[in-house]
């Protein structure tokens, strides 16, 4: 299915990116927009999973900035794309709260815009866990007691949800044998011998649910998420034509 993106900008600009768009084998369902008064209406109407502002004059600013302020402002949830070419605007759309800045000179829209779509896995072992998750920029992976085959971004295991002590062994193996996967061990069982299991297979972060609560991990696990997916962006488009 195409991947809904919201697009602001001027109408040449508008033009140039469908022009770029178009096409493209990943498919885009764009909707464009050119007035100001309209963003906020766009964004709500749908879910959609990428909003870009488009390049302008610097004339333009103060209303590119209002652009992203006001998405964040209607809690927009895809991710924010920014284009600009200079410094004073890229900072100035990040602290008003774009997720992402480039330079669509030497980056391509199309291959920015492609690599924004991808989520990061989350593999989650607990229900309420992966409804912690409803609505955030990750793709859930349910899982039980035996381990993804593949290694996802993030990995989740409650000590609830494995009694056997296997269970941390294996977890212990899947961490060294996967580096790059971030595991989070919670806490949400106090039963004396599946905690000394845990703790003895070693992997960190450890989240006690009695202690920091939920709301501490969703947090850690929103921070975690953005920091995968701007890794992947910055290593993806780091070298846009090679």
């Amino acid at each position: 299915m195409p991947e809904p993106i919201l697009l602001y900008g001027g109408e040449k600009e508008l033009e140039s990116a469908m022009a770029v768009l178009a096409g493209h084998p990943d498919g885009f369902s764009p909707i464009l927009v050119h007035a100001t008064g309209d963003l906020a209406g766009r964004a709500r109407e749908g879910e959609f999973s990428v909003a870009v502002i488009l390049p302008g004059a610097i004339t333009e600013h103060d209303r590119r900035i209002g652009a992203v302020t006001t998405l964040r402002r209607e809690k927009f949830q895809g991710r924010l794309l920014f284009a600009g070419a200079f410094l004073t605007e890229k900072e100035a759309a990040l602290a008003a709260g774009a997720d992402f800045v480039f330079d669509a000179r030497v980056w391509p829209l199309d291959l920015v815009v492609s690599k924004a779509c991808r989520r990061p896995v989350v593999a989650v072992d607990h229900p309420y866990l992966r409804y912690l998750l409803a609505g955030e920029w990750a793709a859930v992976a349910p899982y039980s007691e035996t381990l993804p085959a593949s290694a996802p971004a993030v990995l989740l295991a409650s000590v609830s949800s494995h009694v056997d002590p296997a269970f941390w062994d294996g977890l212990a193996s899947f961490a060294a044998a996967n580096p790059a996967t971030r595991c989070l061990v919670v806490e949400d069982d106090d039963d004396p011998d599946t905690c000394a299991a845990v703790m003895a297979c070693g992997v960190q972060p450890y989240v006690s649910l009695a202690d920091r609560g939920l709301l501490h991990l969703h947090t850690m696990v929103r921070r975690i998420l953005h920091e995968i997916w701007l890794g992947e962006m910055l290593a993806s488009c780091a070298r846009p034509h090679a």
